[in-house]
């Protein structure tokens, strides 16, 4: 289990507020020309998008880049970032309702958005106004075009 969530996970069964834990910044090694990230809403629902990535061409490995939320329609696809790695995370909720695909990998997000943030792989703690919240962990295999992640009810 990812750190992050390992410890939001125990901070919330203590009481406590949940805070990140410090990332893994070695995954920010794997290189890629341009990844472009799309996403498919086969479900019925609106859909609201976070991404957790390294930006193509960014110098400092550290620093990623946490975005959202893009609105993905139902039955609709859009690409919602471009990465220069072959690792990044993302998440996915039900514009005003309950549902939602999400993984163990803790990052932070700002509600109700839209945000645009850098958040240091090596901090321990959600920034001022986010909130930590599960991200699906995605590696993929190629170097460059697109990563398809298709929303099924």
């Amino acid at each position: 289990m990812d750190t992050k969530l390992g410890l939001l996970l125990l901070a919330g069964l203590l009481g406590a507020t949940p805070a990140l834990a410090q990332g893994d910044t070695t995954s920010a090694s794997t290189a890629a020309t341009n990844i472009a990230i799309k996403v498919c809403n086969n479900t019925s629902y609106t859909t609201l998008i976070a991404t957790d990535y390294l930006a193509v061409n960014y110098p400092d490995k550290n620093w990623w880049t946490n975005e959202g939320w893009y609105t993905v329609a139902p039955n609709d696809c859009k690409i919602v970032a471009h990465t220069g790695n072959t690792i990044f995370y993302l998440r996915a909720e039900e514009q005003g309702g309950t549902h939602y695909w999400a993984g163990e990998f803790g990052h932070c997000v700002v509600y109700p958005g839209p945000y645009n943030t850098q958040e240091d792989a090596r901090s321990s703690e959600c920034p001022s106004g986010s909130e930590p919240k599960e991200f699906f962990r995605v590696t993929t295999t190629f170097n460059s075009g697109v990563y398809t992640w298709t929303l099924t009810p």
